[in-house]
């Protein structure tokens, strides 16, 4: 048996109106991930390289800094001013690869959204009031 409270919600919420914004709500929290860790990601690579490339260093560790650019930051500037470190077969030998956050942000923007569709549960029952009250007073 429904309590006075649960029935009248049972009677004026609509199941669409819930998913509707469960559904909005993860496309928009899976976008702004998404394309969040792009951005970040894509910070934090130029940021490394370029941390790597300016600090205070001998000349052998200069070397060795440079041949850790080489493994996956070729795309830097921090790369290119360390490449006068490298033998010139060591620089046709680099390559760049993306952050870690940029190689996986479709699973984290998937989770994220997935959390966030299941955190978004009573806000979505309040939303659908609110929409059932504006139905009311607009007589649909």
């Amino acid at each position: 048996m429904y309590n006075s409270g649960q029935a009248s919600e049972a009677k004026t919420v609509r199941n669409s109106d819930v998913w509707l914004f469960r559904i909005g709500g993860a496309a928009l929290t899976f976008a702004a991930v998404y394309f969040g860790c792009i951005k970040v990601g894509r910070y934090l690579h130029e940021d490394e390289a370029t941390t790597k490339a300016n600090r205070t260093r001998s000349e052998s560790e200069a070397r060795d800094d440079a041949i850790y650019l080489r493994n996956g930051f070729n795309d830097t500037k921090g790369y290119r001013d360390m490449v006068a470190y490298l033998t010139p077969e060591e620089a046709a030998t680099s390559y760049a690869k993306k952050h870690v956050l940029e190689e996986n942000k479709e699973k984290i923007a998937g989770v994220a959204a997935i959390v966030a569709a299941l955190l978004l549960g009573e806000s979505a029952r309040l939303w659908a009031r609110k929409q059932d009250a504006k139905r009311r007073l607009s007589g649909r």
